[in-house]
């Protein structure tokens, strides 16, 4: 065999080997990366519990899951409390000043609007009424999940039409897209805060 068949050959072998090597260097790099992103999507990080005091203060006060609080905030606001959406809801648990408003007469305090974006005020008033709607609801987190976004009067009456079920698995029965997607995106949150906070 000549010199230079022998060169090629080798030649071929080194670039099958690197390939290879590269093949092998990706499939771990993905690996890696998958890893990553599922522990950073279920991590504290991922999943904080800001104002953590004043959240476990009137939950207690209000006998409410801090973890559905949270749930609520993450898609409410992502924990950001000056946060104002297209609608006007303000605050960390976006809050409308109307809703605001009728919590603060029923709670017995004092109503300002421009301290929703205060955490303390929004997270006594808006943990309140979650309290209000575990009530209603008989704590069926569902219900009340879908009452927080969607409005109390309304899920009553989809409830009681037949339109859905008040379940999760039923939750794309829901007439507004909004609330349907809500009550999946917040019921994740729960799961997850849940998980990570046992």
């Amino acid at each position: 065999m000549t010199k230079s068949r022998k060169n090629n050959r080798y030649s071929k072998k080194q670039k099958k080997s690197k390939v290879g090597t590269f093949f092998i260097l990706f499939i771990l790099l993905s690996i890696f990366v998958l890893v990553a992103v599922c522990v950073f999507n279920n991590s504290e990080r991922a999943y904080p519990r800001p104002h953590s005091y004043t959240v476990a203060t009137y939950c207690n006060e209000y006998t409410v899951d801090s973890n559905l609080v949270y749930a609520i905030m993450k898609q409410e606001s992502n924990f950001e409390p000056t946060a104002v959406s297209q609608k006007g809801a303000l605050g960390l648990m976006q809050l409308m000043p109307e809703t605001a408003q009728w919590c603060a007469g029923k709670i017995g305090i004092e109503y300002k609007e421009d301290k929703l974006d205060k955490p303390s005020y929004n997270l006594k008033i808006s943990i309140w009424y979650i309290s209000y709607l575990n009530s209603i609801f008989k704590n069926d987190t569902t219900k009340v999940i879908a009452a927080y976004n969607g409005g109390y009067g309304n899920v009553l009456s989809w409830v009681k039409d037949g339109v859905w079920d008040g379940t999760l698995a039923d939750a794309h029965s829901i007439p507004f897209g909004e609330t349907a997607h809500y009550v999946q995106a917040v019921s994740d949150n729960l799961k997850n805060y849940q998980k990570i906070y046992k």
